[in-house]
């Protein structure tokens, strides 16, 4: 089985990956409404009530896609401080654990 190499910092970059990605979604989100709410005026009857059903759900995916996005980035952080903490911890108790004296595991020699 195949390790995988995992530092704090690769998550810290994933996560900062995760909000911009964010923003910039948000930015083209609100682009297109925008372009699109230029066309509004021209529904009319059933079509203006079909438009407004459509870009209330727009709205509400474009809110869940940005909710998931950071949500996934506050968890890459706690996850890279996670593993910061456990690494710092390793470092720590190394020195203790090279002091331990080899198990013996036989007979003992010359018996």
């Amino acid at each position: 089985m195949k390790l995988v190499d995992i530092t704090p910092q690769m998550l810290l970059d994933g996560s900062q990956s995760c909000t911009d990605t964010a923003a910039q979604l948000q930015a083209r989100l609100a682009t297109l409404r925008r372009d699109v709410d230029d066309l509004a005026s021209y529904w009319l009857g059933p079509g203006s009530k079909a438009y407004k059903q459509t870009m209330e759900e727009y709205d509400t995916c474009g809110r869940m896609l940005n909710d998931a996005l950071n949500g996934i980035s506050r968890g890459l952080q706690r996850n890279a401080g996670n593993y910061a903490t456990a690494d710092e911890a390793t470092v720590r108790t190394m020195p203790e654990i090279n002091g331990i004296p080899a198990a013996r595991l036989g007979p003992e020699p010359g018996a």
